[in-house]
């Protein structure tokens, strides 16, 4: 009886280990792996669907996604030196350079890294309506305003600044545990909205991508990392 234990579970494990995955079942009908520039020319400007997110690929790189419990990830996408398609997980921010998308007969996959299969539909434009400021349109946003800022990275944190024509900042922030004043000044780097502060707190400046709906004058930043750096509601100066 124990031998035959044995041998039923080493034909088990064999079986485990020769399944084919999804990814390997879509080789074998054919499909092809696709280059970096053809996922550009699949991505860029559009949205992939699946059954429990919606992904958008802007023209200058980000990638905003939808999941299906109604939180928002926002990532990053480009195209390397070598020409390789990079973008930014969801799960972790880690990027990946290398490719998971396939293509047979018009219909795309991307598989995750144990083969299994991520199903997504390419729908042209923004379907997730989030979409990046332009350097242009975050100057525009934070000069001659009042900010009424809310810490999502930080929670607790708030603040009321108010933005000069020349984009200086002066602002009460408050914690649970502390207030205070500071003084910044504004400028874009990367379309990144970036603030250096009179005061010592920081020797780097704070940098952050920002989002907006286009519905109202409420936007998000978002840290570099990918973390949502806190909301800012805007309003015009008294």
């Amino acid at each position: 009886m124990r031998t035959n234990s044995a041998l039923l579970v080493a034909i088990a494990v064999t079986a485990t280990a020769c399944a084919a995955t999804d990814r390997d079942v879509f080789i074998e009908q054919g499909a092809t792996k696709l280059g970096g520039a053809e996922i550009v020319d699949l991505v860029k400007g559009n949205s992939l669907q699946g059954a429990d997110f919606v992904s958008y690929y802007s023209d200058d790189g980000a990638k905003i996604v939808k999941l299906g419990n109604g939180s928002t990830v926002y990532r990053t996408w480009r195209v390397a030196d070598d020409g390789s398609f990079c973008e930014t997980l969801v799960r972790n921010n880690r990027e990946v350079c290398e490719s998971n998308y396939y293509a047979l007969d018009g219909e795309h996959k991307a598989f995750r890294p144990n083969g299994g299969s991520i199903d997504f539909d390419v729908v042209n434009g923004n379907r997730v309506g989030i979409r990046r400021l332009t350097g242009e349109e975050v100057e525009a946003v934070f000069t001659s305003a009042r900010e009424d800022f809310k810490g999502v990275n930080n929670p607790g944190v708030t603040a009321v600044g108010e933005w000069s024509p020349e984009g200086q900042l002066v602002a009460r922030w408050k914690s649970r545990n502390n207030s205070g004043e500071v003084n910044g000044q504004l400028f874009i780097e990367n379309n990144m909205r970036c603030i250096t502060f009179e005061q010592d707190l920081d020797p780097n400046p704070e940098c952050t991508w920002v989002f907006t709906t286009d519905k109202d004058d409420t936007f998000v930043s978002v840290l570099p990392n990918g973390k949502v750096h806190g909301t800012h509601a805007i309003s015009p100066l008294n």
